[in-house]
């Protein structure tokens, strides 16, 4: 059965990010129409499914710690980790998360975070081997921000 907040209906539907509704047993009460296209699961499957038999094995752990985490009244934020699509290939989400007490129910926004990932991951791959560093300066703050590649340029 699935459970619906109705005042908030058109919100949930339209989002282009992840919204989900769970159950702090492992299990979605509600998912939007935007994990169908992001996992190619429906919405009946993805609420019928533990939802750690999605989370890539590496990445359990490091869950489980974060639901025990809400359980105990803590929010998440920025928290990573991969999703098994239907055809078997990963993607990377990032959560926000709370615990309502009122209803037990676990709120949550996940963002696909994959090209991101790929695009990091891909900038580090070159700067290592072609030793090129980049840098940042915020202006507001002054905070200086070095790659790991300029970095290893400058000995520091």
């Amino acid at each position: 059965m699935q459970t619906r907040i109705m005042d908030h209906a058109p919100f949930f539907e339209l989002s282009l990010d992840l919204l989900a509704v769970a159950k702090a047993e492992g299990r979605f009460v509600d998912v939007n129409p935007a994990w169908e296209q992001a996992l190619g699961r429906t919405r009946a499957e993805l609420t019928t499914v533990d939802y750690l038999d999605l989370v890539h094995p590496d990445d359990r752990a490091a869950t489980v710690l974060a639901a025990e985490a809400l359980i105990t009244g803590e929010s998440v934020a920025g928290f990573e980790n991969r999703y098994r699509h239907r055809d078997g290939h990963y993607i990377w989400l990032q959560w926000s998360a709370v615990l309502r007490r009122e209803d037990g129910l676990i709120y949550s926004i996940a963002r696909d975070v994959t090209v991101q990932k790929r695009t990091t991951e891909h900038l580090r791959i070159v700067q290592a081997t072609t030793r090129v560093g980049t840098w940042e300066v915020d202006l507001a703050t002054e905070a200086l921000f070095w790659s790991e590649a300029t970095h290893a340029i400058h000995e520091t």
